[in-house]
């Protein structure tokens, strides 16, 4: 994939108006990162799924979305300025479905806000902490437990409180809506998935070739303590070598 010139003009832009102290509104760049091209390259990355909610996702479809998991600007009510210089960093963009981009918007608090930093400092970026998880990051398995039910939300997220990231996760299921306020049809889809496995390891079990089901199966009115969620990781580090464009 080639770089696009308008991406490295925008880019030169932005960090003029960062290095010129100009003030006032902020360069609006190209939203290069919506190409066909760019898409292409965060799905061979982290594949058709959304990065956050990890719904399945179309190749082509207008609910589908780019994120940046440092926004570029700032909400009225955030406590941050913006991360415009990360505008076309791969690290920085994940391909999301529609809900979740909505939900997050331009929230992006810290765990120690006193690590925030700025353009000047942008350096000492890996000093900060944030408070949602990062997809790139390994997901650990004793965070959340899943826990399964046949009545709505079907499928419930149950952080450990005693885990060292319990902040963070209780944070981005809340934020994100991963509990499942406004997404009836996606625990639903999330749901017959679940069955499908079910029913799968039943036939095998009928037929010799595996163990006994989780205790709480064939009866899953209860939820299941033992079920933990599926995490996709993939390394943010494991990048394109061009601008997205």
């Amino acid at each position: 994939m080639e770089t696009n010139g308008a991406v490295v003009n925008a880019k030169e832009n932005i960090i003029s108006w960062y290095k010129d102290g100009r003030g006032g509104k902020p360069p609006t760049p190209p939203d290069h990162w919506n190409g066909n091209n760019a898409r292409g390259a965060l799905i061979a990355r982290q594949g058709l799924f959304c990065a956050y909610c990890q719904v399945g996702l179309k190749l082509i479809c207008p609910t589908t979305t780019v994120d940046h998991f440092r926004p570029q600007r700032a909400g009225e009510e955030d406590d941050h300025q913006g991360y415009l210089w990360l505008a076309f960093d791969w690290s920085n963009l994940y391909l999301v479905c529609d809900t979740c981009n909505k939900a997050k918007g331009t929230y992006f608090p810290l765990l120690d806000p006193a690590q925030r930093v700025a353009f000047s400092n942008r350096d000492d970026i890996d000093q900060e902490e944030p408070l949602l998880l990062d997809p790139s990051e390994p997901f650990p398995p004793d965070l959340v437990t899943l826990k399964l039910c046949d009545s709505f939300p079907f499928l419930l997220l149950e952080v450990n409180p005693n885990h060292p990231g319990a902040a963070r996760a209780t944070a981005t299921i809340s934020k994100l809506r991963l509990h499942g306020m406004g997404r009836t049809e996606w625990l639903k889809h999330r749901k017959k998935a679940v069955d499908k496995l079910f029913e799968s390891l039943e036939k095998k079990r009928e037929q010799g070739n595996s163990g006994p089901l989780p205790p709480s199966q064939p009866n899953r009115t209860k939820p299941d303590p033992q079920r933990r969620p599926r995490s996709r990781h993939f390394s943010r580090h494991a990048e394109p070598t061009n601008d997205p464009s």
